[in-house]
């Protein structure tokens, strides 16, 4: 369970809420790995898909940065609903 925890990515069809939600339901099995708030936001960036992860700001406080990557992943899926409604 530490190395699923550890290994944890968000899925392409998982929204961040549900990537979030069985991050904090493995975290149990790797306390050491989210001693911080630091290192708990480490974790979540590290394992968001990438079209989310690279507009990401570095930000230290968990629920701060949980807030701001759902608002960019609403906005990544509304740029592709936009780029399909465009054929």
């Amino acid at each position: 369970m530490k190395m699923e925890f550890l290994n944890l990515m968000q899925a392409d069809d998982q929204i961040v809420v549900e990537y979030e939600l069985h991050l904090v339901a493995l975290a149990k099995y790797a306390l050491e790995a989210v001693a911080t708030q630091e290192d708990r936001c480490y974790r979540v960036e590290q394992g968001l898909r990438l079209e989310i992860k690279k507009n990401a700001v570095r930000i230290m406080n968990f629920k701060t940065l949980i807030e701001s990557v759902i608002r960019m992943e609403e906005a990544v899926t509304e740029d592709k609903k936009k780029g399909i409604e465009k054929r």
